[in-house]
């Protein structure tokens, strides 16, 4: 024990008020700025994160949706051996809608199925084609154009027009018959033969009557065709009555059948009338003297 009244040691120093009690600091300016800045840095890096995420996760989702489309192998659209012309881009956008066409009939096709089918963005479509007839209009153009190189092929007596516009209407017609595309085109309740795209639209028109026209300003110089003739009009007609018959009922028609009906209803409606000539009338008289019937 300390004896009384002996020293004592000192006490210790009492804690000091800044360890329990922090003096309020002044506004730093300096200090807020860095610290605003570090903030929208790493804000910035978060975002910057997010978007590396997205990228690699729609990358994946196109590598993995190009691994299941075969058709997007060697050669699709943004590969090194893709043609970029207008006219390829344009071609190979027909021939993609037309399979949309096969698969889901022409009155459901759609703009982003064709742009799929295609590997390209609904953009791109739109870039070529307003809308989904005018892209459905370019397939039927071209199924026209396939339609006429066949009629045309070596046609067997070109300088008379009653059999070759028999045959040019039998065999565009005909083409139907075993074409998935055409028949989905001109299947019931197709737009090719609807009111919203009818088949003898102006275009369609034009596309017939450049391949048509010579031959018929070569059978109206000839007299086999009315001189008052409206060509243009003519050829409208026959694209309309192509039409029916490439639709259901007619569709299902013999191939007979067909030729009658171009025969009766359609050549004999352009023809210029055949008027005897005054040999053939002593013919046709000489034949009746002599008992016989006149052939037809």
């Amino acid at each position: 024990m300390t004896r009384p009244g002996a020293d004592a040691e000192p006490p210790d120093d009492p804690p000091s008020r800044a360890h329990n009690h922090p003096v309020p600091q002044g506004p730093h300016p300096a200090r807020d700025r860095h610290q605003a800045l570090d903030r929208h840095a790493a804000a910035q890096d978060r975002h910057a994160a997010q978007d590396r995420h997205a990228a690699q996760d729609r990358h994946a989702a196109q590598d993995r949706h190009r691994a299941r489309s075969p058709r997007r192998g060697q050669g699709w659209w943004g590969s090194e051996s893709a043609l970029l012309d207008d006219a390829e881009a344009r071609r190979r956008l027909v021939a993609a809608a037309g399979r949309c066409v096969i698969r889901r009939g022409s009155s459901r096709m759609r703009i982003e199925e064709v742009a799929t089918e295609a590997g390209v963005s609904r953009s791109t479509v739109y870039r070529y084609f307003r809308s989904r007839d005018e892209l459905l209009l370019a397939v039927l153009l071209d199924r026209v154009d396939t339609a006429m190189d066949v009629a045309l092929e070596s046609l067997p007596h070109p300088d008379d027009a009653r059999v070759t516009l028999v045959e040019v209407f039998v065999r565009g017609t005909s083409l139907i018959d075993g074409d998935a595309l055409t028949e989905a085109l001109f299947a019931a309740g197709g737009r090719a033969s609807g009111d919203s795209l009818p088949l003898a639209t102006e275009p369609i028109v034009e596309a017939v009557y450049k391949r048509l026209e010579p031959l018929l300003l070569r059978w109206q110089d000839s007299g086999q065709l009315s001189a008052d003739l409206d060509l243009w009009e003519a050829v409208r007609w026959l694209i309309a009555a192509g039409g029916a018959m490439m639709a259901p009922p007619w569709s299902s028609r013999s191939l007979p059948d067909k030729r009658v009906f171009a025969e009766t209803y359609l050549v004999r409606a352009l023809l210029q009338p055949v008027t005897p000539t005054p040999d053939a009338e002593v013919s046709t008289s000489s034949r009746r003297d002599d008992g016989k019937t006149p052939s037809r």
